[in-house]
């Protein structure tokens, strides 16, 4: 039988090591896409980044995912998909985001993909779409 004492102690000890690696628990997570551009324009788009305050952008790693993991959700990578640029920043206001543009302007009404998003040995994988063009009747 343990005595209260040593439960204490050990209660301690383990909150003490779960505070001292409380960085390393969080999860990665991503928000819903910003659409800033319309058909026949270059791409523009912004996702927020739920991380704390004390991570840099320098520290994200972001890029489109594996092939296989666009196959696995059936979804094929587009052209237009392949040349997307993603410049992770954190804005005036403190709120983490990925910037998304391309050079060249999308003639395609719709562009999904699947975007892997690393920081701190933590991975997320998220497919997006962006309707650039409303569906006609």
């Amino acid at each position: 039988m343990v005595s209260n004492t040593k439960k204490w102690g050990i209660s301690a000890c383990l909150t003490g090591l779960l505070l001292c690696t409380a960085t390393s628990l969080y999860a990665l997570g991503l928000g819903n896409m910003d659409l800033e551009s319309r058909l026949n324009q270059p791409f523009s788009a912004n996702i927020p980044v739920l991380v704390p305050e004390d991570i840099q952008a320098s520290e994200i790693t972001v890029k489109l995912a594996a092939d296989s993991q666009f196959e696995r959700i059936g979804l094929k990578r587009s052209g237009t998909a392949s040349t997307l640029e993603f410049f992770p920043e954190r804005r005036a206001d403190g709120q983490m985001v990925i910037g998304i543009s391309t050079k060249d302007r999308v003639i395609e009404p719709l562009l999904s993909f699947v975007l892997e998003v690393e920081q701190g040995g933590n991975r997320t994988l998220r497919k997006y779409t962006a309707m650039l063009e409303a569906p006609t009747r």
